[in-house]
C-alpha cells in the first residue's frame, strides 16, 4: 500500500526493514531451514550432558528470550486507578491538563469548547499511524472536520517519519509527553474521542471510524 518505503514490522520499531529487505530475510531463513533439514546438522555442546541442556539450559534460554523485550522496552506507565477505560462514554475528560501552566506546548485550539474529534497518538505506534492516515485522508476531503491530535514520543527522531507515513496535512497537533497522557487515553492508543465541550460522546477505533458518521455529527 505504501510501496517499498514502509516498515514491514517484523521487529517492531527496534529494527526497521522495508518489504523487499524483509522478503530477502525470509528467503535466507527459509534457505537455512532447508539446509538443516537436508544435512540434518545439529549443534552440540560436547562438555554439557544432554539432560542439563534439556532440563535447565533450554528452559532458561526460553525464559530469557520471552522476558528480554519487556526488559529492554518496559511499559512506560501503569494505568492510574481513577482513569477511565478507553471504550467508556458520557464522562468528562480532564482536558485542563493540556492547558496547565507547566505544559510548554498547549493546544492551538480550545478543544474544551464546542465539537471536536480529539485523537491521542504515540509516535511509535503502528496502529496510531494507521488511524492517523485514515483521519488525514478524511480531513483532506472535508477540511471542516475539527480534528486535533495530541502526540507523544521523541520528536527529534519519530515526529517527521510519523507525519510522512500518515500523509499529514493541515490537522493541528500538540506534543504532550506528560504521564497524564495515559490517564487521558485510558491506558491505550490510539484513542479517538468525539468531544462535546469536554464530554466524551463516543470513542473510535481503527475499524469503526467512519467519515459519514463524523460529518453527520458535526453538521447536526
Amino acid at each position: 500500500t505504501v510501496g517499498d518505503d514502509g516498515n514491514c514490522g517484523c521487529f517492531g520499531e527496534y529494527l526497521e526493514m522495508t518489504p523487499s529487505e524483509s522478503i530477502i530475510k525470509n528467503v535466507m531463513m527459509a534457505g537455512i531451514a532447508v539446509w538443516l533439514l537436508v544435512t540434518k546438522s545439529q549443534f552440540t555442546f560436547r562438555r554439557l550432558p544432554r539432560f542439563l541442556l534439556e532440563r535447565y539450559v533450554a528452559p532458561a534460554l526460553a525464559v530469557v528470550a520471552l522476558a528480554m523485550p519487556f526488559v529492554l522496552n518496559p511499559v512506560e506507565t501503569t494505568l492510574p486507578p481513577h482513569a477511565h477505560t478507553g471504550d467508556s462514554v458520557g464522562y468528562r475528560l480532564p482536558l485542563e491538563k493540556l492547558y496547565a501552566d507547566d505544559n510548554t506546548e498547549r493546544p492551538k485550539v480550545d478543544v474544551r469548547n464546542g465539537k471536536h474529534i480529539l485523537a491521542f497518538f504515540s509516535l511509535k505506534c503502528e496502529h496510531c499511524k494507521t488511524m492517523a492516515l485514515k483521519m488525514n485522508v478524511m480531513h483532506k476531503r472535508h477540511p471542516e472536520l475539527p480534528f486535533y491530535y495530541v502526540l507523544r514520543g521523541k520528536t527529534d527522531t519519530r515526529l517527521e517519519p510519523f507525519l510522512q507515513a500518515t500523509q499529514h496535512g493541515s490537522v493541528p497537533y500538540t506534543i504532550y509527553n506528560s504521564d497524564d497522557f495515559f490517564m487521558l487515553t485510558g491506558g491505550a492508543v490510539p484513542a479517538v474521542y468525539w468531544l462535546q465541550n469536554d464530554t466524551v460522546i463516543r470513542s473510535e477505533s481503527v475499524y469503526t471510524i467512519n467519515e459519514d458518521s463524523l460529518l453527520a455529527w458535526i453538521r447536526k
